[in-house]
């Protein structure tokens, strides 16, 4: 599957979830909104009479989406480690260094403020996500001069970016 079929597809899904979200916003606004609580108030038994599990509906429906997300980030997970970045070592390695980087950054103001000895009063911005690939992107390139086979392996497996 292509990058632009993909981006298209989480597009799609995301669009999905913010109709569910609008449309359960105006269910829970509106007149009916004693009736929609009620409903997810209910409680749902199932099972056989000695082993018997009842949840109100709202819970039925948290788990589920809980084991749900759970599966989808391990498949997630299993792609990465089969055509994504975790399927080198190399490439693993890199994309370690730019989350630690990227949590060190995150959280050095909290460090900070509990060793007393920094003073970062900086909040987080918006792209700190692209500062990470940014930082993955540094990591390669300072890779790339240091070791001319890795420079090859880089060009080859698209690690680093022409822009």
């Amino acid at each position: 599957m292509s990058a632009l079929a993909a981006n298209k597809r989480e597009t799609w899904a995301a669009i999905a979830l913010m109709a569910a979200v609008v449309l359960a916003m105006m269910l829970a606004n509106s007149p009916v909104s004693g009736g929609y609580s009620t409903l997810l108030l209910r409680d749902v038994t199932i099972g056989l009479p000695p082993l018997v599990l009842s949840k109100p509906v709202l819970h039925w429906i948290n788990d589920g989406l809980m084991a749900f997300f759970f599966l989808l980030v391990g498949l997630e997970i299993k792609r990465e480690c089969l055509v994504g970045d975790l399927n080198s070592p190399r490439r693993a390695l890199l994309r370690l260094e730019a989350e630690t980087v990227g949590v060190l950054a995150r959280d050095a103001p909290l460090l900070g403020d509990a060793l007393g000895a920094l003073e970062l009063a900086r909040p987080l911005v918006p792209g700190e996500v692209r500062l990470r690939h940014g930082l993955a992107d540094a990591f390669a390139e300072a890779r790339a001069h240091r070791d001319p086979a890795h420079q090859l392996d880089s060009a080859r497996d698209g690690d680093v970016d022409d822009a």
